[in-house]
């Protein structure tokens, strides 16, 4: 049985990346090992205690954090490009704008993993920010 264990999970070992683990236990099966070479070789099957429990967060603070990157997005653009634009002079304020517009796009990057419903709310931002700014070129574009 020692014999059969070790080249049950040799077998495990040298295949887990081809195959997926339902396939190898059919594969050993198919081979004649017992159940319990099989169960061995496997290794313990995780319980509901050794599985991590997911954070779940409450629809109210979802919308929260969605509203914080929301309204928090202008708040940073407005400052970034407010100090941008005194450091460089008011006369390239469309390089403090760009400027800000990085930071944001920044800040976006580096929290849609930590803290997705704030990173959607900065999004949904630049997003009503985009449109806003198209359709003030629009009506610019018809009205001249």
């Amino acid at each position: 049985m020692a014999n059969q264990l070790e080249e049950a999970k040799k077998y495990l070992e040298s295949n887990k990346n081809t195959y997926r683990q339902e396939e190898l236990i059919k594969g050993l099966r198919q081979a004649g090992y017992s159940e319990d070479v099989i169960r061995e070789a496997t290794g313990p099957t995780p319980t509901s205690a050794d599985v991590p429990q997911q954070k779940t967060i409450s629809t109210g603070r979802k919308i929260g954090e969605c509203v914080l990157g929301f309204i928090g997005t202008g708040i940073v653009f407005q400052l970034v490009s407010a100090i941008a634009g005194a450091v460089l002079g008011r006369s390239q304020f469309f390089i403090s704008y760009i400027l800000g517009f990085i930071v944001v796009i920044a800040g976006y990057i580096y929290l849609r993993k930590k803290r997705k419903y704030i990173a959607r709310g900065i999004l949904g931002s630049l997003i009503v920010g985009v449109l806003l700014v198209g359709a003030v070129f629009l009506f610019l574009a018809v009205m001249l």
